[in-house]
């Protein structure tokens, strides 16, 4: 006998994170119902006026399903009741104590419906933006997630991925150091080649062994060797970003790595990759023993090797051309370059954080016609003038778009904006005064749920508006520090 219960299908497709599908019975016809549920957050006038969370549903049809029960909570601060705008809308506004985490969940019980997002609270947030989300998906861990890239249409997020927590380098964190934070094998992080030493249970091994460098030999020296790799992660259709595929060196165990990656895709599948790497043949140069830019050509969504280590100091078949076919003194790094949907860039962007952190400035390379990055006309370097750049203060990790460039300055991202598009970059009075896009003040760093840092921005352009991708870093309970990428979409 047929059962004349209908089966509601709730399709959940969030717009801000993961798709997931919910079945539920309920009674009256056959016919099958499906709702769609989208979670949004809105940010007020400041960010002590906290943000809306926004739940839209409706069904199949488009037609907006009122009169349910929602359920919305948050991790943080104070959050109003729940009201439903009788239009297929539930709002609820969270008014957090300061900046940090607020995980947020929106539930229909009654249907096993529920979504959880994480924004992101700072003290000050340009106008032009709304409220900061961390990326949902597959990106995110308890681990180093650093130097993240969004490409220019916003389908592929690059990031530099170390398996230790960031306290480890940056507090000299022994412990830190020797058990893993993050994951290491699939799905995460699949083809990981510092998966050689990693124990099962996650206890990392100062050493190299595949090269032939023990921990003994490491420890005697006082090195410590994180395990890296690069990863790329693509957007899914819910926004998020998953299938991950490493950018890495074959042989070297997660000891060498690069670092600063922007991707450049072609269209068909291929993209050109600038990064900055300090060769190994390079270690013994007095005056260049420091990170140089480089290029490569790469295939999305696959493993890449650039090369393979034959030992502790040789490099092998390595994919990386120099950029302007030299090598120049003083160290380059984080580079962003400008240029063309048909592969000719004009200008290259980046930093030296080999200098004392207020003496860290921006520069500029520029080609003396559009061009590709193997030309020889490529200037030396140019620092910036004064107004972007500022006396004792840091300036790096710049990201330029032809018009705008955005920057970290000191614990800020901010903004400065030619005043032409034809403006002489290298004079201050084409520049107009940086304007801040975000910027966060923790009242005490050690404080767990502290936000200390932000940085690593670049800018991705989706149906008309920008949205800006960025990593932060926060204490968490245990005392260490996790470094995360998030992202903030323009009003």
């Amino acid at each position: 006998m047929v059962n004349q219960s209908a089966f509601i299908v709730i399709r959940l497709l969030t717009v801000l994170g993961l798709a997931t599908q919910f079945t539920a019975c309920g009674s009256g016809s056959n016919e099958e119902v499906v709702l769609s549920a989208t979670l949004a957050f809105e940010r007020l006038t400041s960010p002590a006026a906290g943000f809306e969370v926004v739940m839209r549903v409706e069904d199949q049809f488009g037609v907006p399903a009122s009169a349910l029960t929602v359920r919305i909570e948050s991790s943080c601060g104070t959050i109003s009741s729940v009201s439903d705008g009788g239009d297929g809308t539930y709002l609820a506004t969270v008014t957090p104590p300061g900046a940090g985490e607020c995980d947020i969940t929106a539930a229909i019980d009654a249907y096993n419906v529920q979504i959880n997002r994480r924004a992101v609270v700072f003290d000050e947030i340009g106008a032009d933006w709304n409220q900061p989300q961390a990326v949902e998906g597959l990106v995110n861990s308890g681990a180093w997630e650093d130097g993240a890239h969004i490409t220019r249409d916003g389908e592929w997020l690059i990031i530099h991925y170390i398996a230790v927590s960031f306290s480890c380098i940056h507090e000299s964190n022994d412990a830190a150091c020797a058990i893993a934070a993050g994951p290491w094998q699939a799905p995460e992080r699949p083809d990981f080649p510092a998966v050689t030493k990693i124990d099962p249970d996650g206890t990392v091994h100062n050493s190299c062994p595949t090269l032939g460098v023990s921990e003994e030999v490491l420890n005697q020296a006082g090195g410590r060797v994180v395990p890296q790799a690069m990863y790329g992660f693509r957007r899914q259709p819910d926004g998020s970003f998953a299938e991950p595929f490493v950018i890495t060196f074959a042989d070297a165990d997660g000891c060498y790595g690069i670092f600063g990656p922007t991707v450049y895709p072609a269209g068909d599948g291929s993209a050109e990759l600038l990064f900055a790497f300090d060769h190994p043949d390079d270690q013994d140069t007095p005056d260049d023993s420091a990170p140089d830019l480089y290029h490569a050509s790469i295939t999305l969504g696959q493993p890449t090797y650039l090369g393979t280590f034959t030992g502790p100091y040789s490099l092998d078949g390595f994919t990386g051309l120099p950029v302007g076919g030299v090598r120049r003194p003083g160290q380059q790094g984080n580079p962003s370059a400008f240029g063309f949907s048909d592969g000719q860039f004009e200008s290259i962007w980046f930093d030296d954080e080999s200098q004392a952190d207020t003496n860290r400035d921006l520069l500029v390379s520029l080609n003396a016609a559009p061009g590709s990055f193997d030309d020889a006309t490529w200037s030396a370097p140019i620092t910036l003038p004064m107004g972007v750049n500022s006396a004792g203060v840091e300036e790096i990790q710049p990201f330029f778009d032809g018009q705008r460039l955005t920057y970290r300055r000191g614990d800020s991202i901010v903004s400065s904006v030619l005043t032409t598009s034809d403006a002489d970059v290298t004079l201050a009075a084409s520049w107009s005064t940086p304007s801040t896009d975000l910027r966060v003040t923790p009242v005490n760093p050690a404080l767990p749920g502290a936000i200390v840092t932000i940085g690593e921005p670049t800018v991705a352009m989706r149906d008309g508006k920008r949205i800006l991708y960025f990593v932060y870093l926060i204490r968490r309970a245990d005392g260490l520090l996790d470094l995360d990428v998030a992202f903030v979409p323009e009003r």
